[in-house]
């Protein structure tokens, strides 16, 4: 009986995974605002990836679970320093001085040599 179902359980989470990424694009395309899109990247990245990795656990080997717990740990740790390194950048930002500033453009007004 168990048999029966795991192959029908694994559907279903590749299913809610891909779910899941479809909605984390749709969050990149239609989504104006840089940190709403960094979130949507960032989520969906893992909480896609994770039933499509339970669903290779279910189904597969020992090796494709061990192989599949390793990608999760690496985007487990990797993806908050991605966002965070993206979102630094973007805050520093310097090629885009704040409107009503009196900072000049880049290249303009600024003769220092380096």
């Amino acid at each position: 009986m168990t048999a029966d179902v795991l192959p029908w359980i694994g559907d279903g989470l590749v299913l809610l995974g891909l779910a899941i990424l479809t909605l984390a694009v749709a969050g990149l395309v239609f989504r104006a605002d840089f940190p709403v899109r960094l979130q949507a990247a960032g989520k969906g990245t893992f909480l896609g990836i994770l039933p499509l990795v339970a669903a290779a656990a279910l189904t597969g080997t020992a090796a494709a679970t061990t192989r599949g717990l390793l990608v999760v740990v690496f985007l487990l740790l990797t993806t908050p320093v991605a966002a965070h390194v993206l979102a630094w950048a973007a805050m520093h930002d310097a090629d885009d001085p704040e409107p009503g500033s009196d900072d000049p453009a880049p290249g303009e007004g600024d003769h220092r040599v380096a």
